[in-house]
């Protein structure tokens, strides 16, 4: 019976494990028992019972708490007991573990937290008496090394409090050994109840671990917790990325446009020129037809046009009326508008100025 109360206690604990809601936090903590005397016992408060500290009562413990409902915790845990018991004839020992589980509240405080909660567990503690003549099992009757077999049941009470850059604790541990069968080596078999019933009392101060241990089922809400607010990060570098393109885009035209203007600004008229060629076929000032016409000096490039009436158009601009224009074709099919030569820059650049009110491109040309 007690082994299937043990394996269903268990099975229980892994069950809740997986609807944990938060990370296990572990801690670990030592201090002292007070064994509350019974009559028969050698055991008695910090030590012995005939008086004084004759001996030591010990205590360890290693928990993990895991966030459960709301404010609440499961625990898991394991307590070590080591209580010394010297006397004027002989020395008693008991030592043993106790594995438990519970439930507890956590209530937050202005400088740190308090937790209080419930646990049931298994003892198994053996004792043993020494005297002049040789050590002697107490209780390991039924149970072999292990001594006896106990159910305690507990009450824990933890003030949890920063320090530095650590977290401590500070708490008391109430053990009422349920099912007693004389782990202390007396008031085991039918004496379960009564003055022989066996209680301890431990004060422990302990240090809550920075380590924090996950369930398989809470690694994954967690993992499917940072995806879900990932997403909204990964839309916002979605449409950014959407502008970036439509910036890109943006430039690639820009581009295609600027190349145009390379192509129209790179026709052949500056080859034409340093050929030594006269430009005929020209219009002349007012349209008047000229044959050739000299190169060396300022030219005012007024555009380059596909379109050989857009050309036209803007030779017979009105404010360059009175202007020697010229058009000729070039290799690449572009038809160039320019003005003069001029024998000085700063006569190219008067006209430069009326070019642009016509055209803002407009530019100046040096041939020799």
């Amino acid at each position: 019976m007690r082994k299937f109360t043990f394996t269903l206690a268990i099975l229980l604990g892994f069950t809740l494990l997986s609807s944990a809601q938060g990370p296990a936090k572990a801690s670990v903590g030592a201090g002292i028992t007070y064994f509350m005397p019974d009559s028969e016992s050698a055991f008695g408060r910090w030590g012995a019972k005939e008086g004084g500290i004759d001996g030591l009562n010990l205590f360890a413990n290693a928990n993990w708490d895991l966030p459960f409902f709301d404010n609440y915790y499961l625990r898991f845990g394991m307590d070590g007991h080591y209580l010394a018991a010297n006397g004027s004839a002989s020395s008693t020992i008991a030592a043993g573990f106790s594995p438990h589980f519970g439930l507890g509240h956590t209530q937050a405080l202005d400088n740190g937290s308090l937790k209080v909660g419930l646990t049931m567990g298994l003892s198994l503690i053996k004792t043993w008496e020494s005297t002049a003549s040789g050590s002697n099992p107490l209780n390991a009757s039924g149970y072999g090394f292990w001594g006896s077999m106990a159910v305690p049941a507990g009450v824990s009470v933890r003030y949890n409090f920063p320090s530095g850059d650590n977290d401590y604790y500070a708490g008391v541990d109430y053990r009422y050994f349920m099912f007693d069968d004389g782990i202390d080596g007396a008031g085991g078999g039918g004496n379960r109840i009564g003055r022989y019933d066996d209680h301890l009392l431990s004060f422990t101060m302990g240090i809550n671990l920075p380590s924090s241990y996950r369930s398989k089922t809470l690694t994954a809400l967690e993992k499917s917790k940072t995806q879900a607010s990932a997403l909204p990060k990964l839309r916002e570098q979605l449409e950014a990325s959407k502008q970036e393109k439509v910036a890109l885009e943006d430039e690639v035209e820009l581009a295609k446009s600027l190349a145009a203007e390379a192509i129209q600004h790179a026709d052949s008229l500056e080859t034409f020129i340093a050929s030594g060629q006269s430009v005929t076929g020209t219009e002349g000032v007012n349209g008047s037809a000229t044959t050739a016409m000299r190169t060396e000096g300022f030219l005012v490039v007024i555009g380059s046009f596909k379109s050989e009436a857009l050309a036209k158009r803007y030779k017979n601009s009105p404010s360059l009326k009175g202007e020697s224009i010229h058009m000729i074709q070039s290799s690449n099919g572009f038809h160039r508008v320019f003005a003069g030569p001029y024998n000085t820059q700063a006569e190219a650049s008067k006209v430069l100025v009326k070019a642009r009110s016509a055209t803002p491109g407009a530019w100046l040309l040096r041939t020799k």
